[in-house]
C-alpha cells in the first residue's frame, strides 16, 4: 500500500497508482491529462524516490528536479508528500 499526503491529510492508495488520481482524492484541482499546459505541475516534498520514472513528456517540460506533472507520474510505493 502507497500513500499520498498534501502535509495535512494523509491517503491511502494502491501502489502504481496515478498521482492525478489520488491526488484527486485529495481535493486537488488540476485541468489536464496530456502532459501539455502544466496545470498539475507539483513540487514532491517527499518521497520522490518512490515515484515512476520522469516521462518522455515530462521530460520535454523541463521540469526542476523537485516536479513532477501529476497527470504523467505514478506512485510506486511508499509515502509521497505534495506541495499544493
Amino acid at each position: 500500500m502507497a500513500e499520498l499526503s498534501d502535509g495535512k491529510k494523509i491517503i491511502p492508495i494502491a501502489e502504481d497508482a496515478s498521482l492525478v488520481e489520488a491526488a484527486e482524492e485529495l481535493g486537488v484541482p488540476f485541468s489536464c491529462t496530456e502532459g501539455n499546459c502544466g496545470t498539475c505541475l507539483t513540487r514532491i516534498v517527499t518521497g520522490m524516490e518512490n515515484m515512476s520514472p520522469y516521462s518522455e513528456k515530462e521530460k520535454i517540460f523541463g521540469l526542476e528536479q523537485d516536479e513532477r506533472l501529476m497527470c504523467q507520474s505514478r506512485i510506486l510505493k511508499g509515502r509521497v508528500v505534495i506541495d499544493v
